[in-house]
This record gives C-alpha cells, sequence and structure tokens, in this order.
C-alpha cells in the first residue's frame, strides 16, 4: 500500500467500524502497510488499542476523530500528534453551553 487511507472505523465505533484495531493492524501488516490511520465516530474509542497494535506490528499509528456535527455534515481531523487537542473537539462537538446534547440521526 502506497497510501494510508484516514477514514478507518475500528469496532468501537458501533455501526461504523466492525474489526478490532487488532485485527485492523494485522492485516495491514499483511499488505505490508506502513501506516494505518483510526478514525472512530465520535470519539478516540479505540486508540490506545489502536497504537499498541500498530506497535506489535511495526506500523506508524495515525489518529483521528470522525466528528458527527448538527447542520454542519462532518467534521474529520487526523494526525499522529495531539490526541489531547482530538478530544478536546470531540468534547466540544457534544456540547452547546456546557450541556450535552442528545445524539441524533443525520438527516
Amino acid at each position: 500500500m502506497h497510501f494510508p487511507h484516514l477514514h478507518v472505523a475500528s469496532a468501537f465505533s458501533a455501526h461504523y467500524g466492525v474489526a478490532r484495531p487488532e485485527e485492523l493492524a494485522a492485516t495491514a501488516a499483511e499488505q505490508r502497510a506502513e501506516i494505518l490511520a483510526c478514525t472512530d465516530r465520535d470519539g478516540l474509542y479505540g486508540a490506545v488499542k489502536h497504537v499498541l497494535a500498530c506497535r506489535e506490528h511495526g506500523i506508524s499509528p495515525v489518529l483521528g476523530v470522525d466528528l458527527a456535527l448538527l447542520g454542519a455534515g462532518r467534521v474529520g481531523g487526523a494526525g499522529r500528534a495531539g490526541a489531547a487537542g482530538q478530544a478536546g473537539r470531540t468534547g466540544a462537538a457534544g456540547t452547546r453551553g456546557g450541556q450535552r446534547r442528545r445524539p441524533r440521526a443525520e438527516e
């Protein structure tokens, strides 16, 4: 593989991904990937397991989040560093004025 896919959801993203981070890393290693992203939906749910699995297989991990925002579609972000910033944006996307919003289906 000559390029990484930057929109990869793990099984920690309900209804969006089916493979656990360990399975994704093993498959990527079989395909001789050098980089593997994990961009779970609305959170960094599989981030730790993703990084550990990538290290085990000698793959550089990339972390990101696929955020669903009301009325604005999706906002994605990925990077090799800055997981704290991703977590902050994830928390901010789910709140308005400090109040947690109820999840809604995308239209």
